[in-house]
């Protein structure tokens, strides 16, 4: 059974930047070598998303018959299909994808540029770099934007998947540990987890504050002592 195809955007540092269909990132990356001239070793893809086989067909279906994969894409259509949404800022189109913001004149190859990564995919970035001056620094630069409001909200970003990841992380580490009023014979683990993602940050901590004794045990850790 063949790889599915992924989506790719491929990156040299130039105006040549965009997306690419393959089915790795090195068929990705000779796709882009291939068509622009490029080395071995001047270009990276980075995966996106993977493509729908629905998506895949409908765009087939519509598209010139002399386009192929690996390969370009071609329309907004096919961005719709794996997950795009827009919105436009001072007459210009903008692009959400898989946490990562583009600006887009046109939906072919090199009309559209990466602007900034927002929730995870910034926080990976800000991990991967510590240097907190070298971020300002490159929002500073009058072309992007002409102020620093973008940093502001890839900062407001990772307080947002930083929290998400907390919540998550609680409800998946109390979910069986839950009062035995809470889990009725009828109830399906689903349905548990099910209810527990339905709460607030605020209302998981209420919940476990209220059947459980936190303290600090003999070594100065952390303990957990539910409450009967």
């Amino acid at each position: 059974m063949p790889k599915r195809w992924t989506l790719y955007w491929v990156s040299s540092g130039t105006a040549e930047d965009c997306f690419v269909v393959a089915r790795s990132n090195r068929s990705a990356e000779r796709v882009e070598i291939e068509e622009n001239g490029f080395s071995l070793g001047e270009v990276k893809a980075e995966r996106v998303c993977s493509v729908p086989k629905e998506v895949e067909n409908i765009y087939f279906s519509k598209s010139d018959k002399s386009i192929d994969w690996p390969g370009y894409v071609y329309g907004r259509e096919f961005f719709e299909g794996v997950g795009a949404e827009f919105r436009t800022i001072d007459n210009k189109l903008q692009m959400l994808l898989a946490e990562t913001v583009y600006e887009v004149d046109d939906f072919f190859p090199c009309e559209i540029r990466r602007i900034y990564n927002i929730g995870r995919r910034t926080i990976e970035d800000f991990e991967n770099n510590k240097d907190l001056s070298s971020i300002l620094s490159e929002y500073s630069e009058p072309d992007h934007f002409g102020s620093i409001a973008p940093f502001v909200y890839e900062m407001l970003g990772r307080c947002l998947a930083r929290c998400q990841e907390i919540e998550r992380n609680l409800a998946n580490s109390f979910i069986f540990c839950a009062p035995q009023k809470n889990k009725p014979e009828d109830k399906t683990i689903n349905d548990l987890v099910a209810e527990w993602r339905k709460m607030t940050f605020g209302q998981l901590v209420s919940m476990i504050k209220r059947y459980w004794d936190m303290g600090t045990g003999s070594r100065g850790c952390s303990r957990l002592v539910q409450k009967f």
